[in-house]
C-alpha cells in the first residue's frame, strides 16, 4: 500500500510547489507603509528629502529672526518693551515649531493622515492668529492677552476634536513613527496651554497695560515684575527644546536595518 506524504504548507507570502500563491495579509493604510517602520526613530519615508531641506531652511530663518528681534526689541524706545533671553527663546520656539515645522509636517505624505489633520489645524489656526494679531499690536495697538488666551484654548480643543474624531484610524499607534507623531501633537497642545498660562501671568504682572504707544508685550530682563515669569519660561524652554531636538534627531537619522541571520 502506497502512503501519501502530507503536504507542508508554504510560508506566507511565498509560492507553494503546486504553483498556488499563499494568501497575503490585507494591505495597510495607503498613506503609510507599515513594513517600512523600523528601529526607535522615524522611518526615512516620514520626512522626505524636500521636508528635510525645508526644516533646515526653517532653522536658519529662525536664527535670523532671533537676531533681528533681539536687536530691535532691546534697542532704545522699542515698541512692546525689552525682551528677556527666556522670552526670546520662547518666541523663537513658536516661530520654528508653530510657524514652520507644523506646516512642513502637515504637508508631508509620510505622516499619517489623522496626525496631518491635527497638525494642519494647529498651523492654520496660528497663521490666522498672526495675521490678526500683528496689526492689532503694531498698527491699532489694541491687543490684550485674553484674546490670545481664548485662541489658545480654541486651538487645543480643535486638536482634541480631530484626534477623537479619527481615533479609530490611529489608535493604537502602529510603530515608532506613530508614537513620535502622537507625542508631537500632544506636545503641541501642551505648548499652547503653556502660552495661555504665560499670557495670564503677564496680564496680571502689567495690570493690563498692553495697549497704546507705551504698551508692554514682552517680559524684560531684570524687571522684578517678570522674575517668576522668566524663570518659569526658562524651565519650559529647556523641556520643549529638548523634546524637539530629540524629535528632529529621530526624524533625520536613518534607522538601522534589521540584522540578517548568517
Amino acid at each position: 500500500m502506497i502512503q501519501r506524504a502530507e503536504a507542508t504548507p508554504a510560508p506566507r507570502g511565498t509560492r507553494a510547489e503546486s504553483g498556488v500563491r499563499a494568501p497575503r495579509p490585507p494591505p495597510g493604510p495607503q498613506w503609510l507603509d507599515l513594513d517600512a517602520l523600523a528601529g526607535d526613530g522615524l522611518d526615512r519615508r516620514v520626512l522626505g528629502q524636500r521636508s528635510r531641506i525645508l526644516v533646515l531652511a526653517a532653522l536658519l530663518a529662525t536664527v535670523a529672526v532671533g537676531i533681528g528681534v533681539h536687536h530691535l526689541q532691546n534697542s532704545a524706545h522699542a515698541m512692546g518693551g525689552r525682551i528677556s533671553s527666556p522670552k526670546l527663546a520662547w518666541l523663537l520656539y513658536t516661530v520654528l515649531v508653530w510657524g514652520w515645522l507644523c506646516p512642513i509636517l502637515a504637508m508631508e505624505g509620510g505622516v499619517r493622515r489623522p496626525f496631518r489633520l491635527a497638525i494642519g489645524f494647529f498651523a492654520a489656526s496660528m497663521w490666522v492668529r498672526v495675521a490678526i494679531e500683528m496689526p492689532m499690536l503694531y498698527a491699532w495697538m489694541i491687543w490684550r492677552p485674553p484674546y490670545g488666551m481664548a485662541h489658545d484654548l480654541f486651538t487645543v480643543l480643535g486638536i482634541a476634536a480631530v484626534l477623537v474624531a479619527t481615533r479609530r484610524s490611529w489608535w493604537p499607534p502602529r510603530g515608532a513613527s506613530d508614537r513620535w507623531m502622537l507625542a508631537f501633537v500632544v506636545v503641541l497642545a501642551i505648548s499652547a496651554l503653556i502660552e495661555l498660562v504665560y499670557a495670564g501671568l503677564f496680564e496680571r504682572a502689567v495690570a493690563g497695560a498692553t495697549t497704546g504707544t507705551h504698551g508692554l508685550w514682552f517680559a524684560a530682563e531684570g524687571d522684578p515684575r517678570f522674575t517668576f515669569i522668566n524663570r518659569l519660561t526658562l524651565t519650559f524652554d529647556i523641556l520643549l527644546y529638548s523634546f524637539q531636538a530629540t524629535f528632529l534627531t529621530a526624524a533625520f537619522v536613518r534607522p538601522r536595518p534589521p540584522a540578517v541571520a548568517p
